[in-house]
């Protein structure tokens, strides 16, 4: 779904995301954690709530932003897959 942009708050993406599974009834859901541009870290635990109230049945977060930027409890997000990359962290100074 589209984030509005500049303004944004976790409510407005919350919104966002409602419409977004009402109008297309998705299955299967993949969520960023931090966007790569304008670097918006998500809600994703409210996000997967939400889109689980929605009867979506299997969700995705991509946390290759996330790695090195924000606290990280997959347990807690409720997701069934999570990724990341350490590309971009392997190799940066400590």
């Amino acid at each position: 779904s589209e984030i509005p942009f500049p303004g944004t708050t976790h409510g407005a993406i919350l919104d966002a995301l409602a419409r977004a599974v009402e109008a297309h009834a998705p299955t299967f859901a993949l969520l960023d954690q931090i966007t790569s541009q304008p670097a918006i870290e998500l809600p994703v635990g409210e996000m997967i709530a939400l889109l689980r109230s929605r009867g979506v049945r299997e969700v995705a977060v991509d946390g290759a932003h996330a790695l090195g930027q924000v606290p990280i409890d997959v347990d807690a997000l409720d997701a069934d897959f999570y990724f990341a990359n350490a590309h971009k962290w392997a190799f940066a100074p400590p």
